[in-house]
């Protein structure tokens, strides 16, 4: 079958970085690459930074640092501060 609709189930573990990764992608700043895997046909996906992404983070250590270890939640909340001192 081609096409249709496909469910995913996750686990509570993870479920709020998971969600601030959907938020960063809402702003432009990560999104879902994906490549495929020689050997079964299968797609791995991983979260990587956009154009608007990588220059924040090039901006910032703290920043890059954070992303580079997966500390999703403490990347977003510095993400958060530096947008908001942007706009006042």
């Amino acid at each position: 079958m081609v096409g249709g609709n496909y469910y995913t189930w996750f686990k509570d573990e993870g479920a709020e970085p998971r969600k601030i990764l959907y938020q960063l992608e809402n702003l432009g700043i990560a999104k879902i690459d994906r490549k495929k895997l020689k050997d079964k046909g299968w797609y791995e996906y991983n979260w990587v930074l956009t154009k608007k992404g990588e220059t924040l983070v090039e901006k910032d250590k703290n920043l890059k640092k954070l992303w580079n270890e997966g500390k999703v939640i403490e990347f977003y909340n510095i993400l958060k501060e530096i947008l908001e001192d942007k706009h006042v």
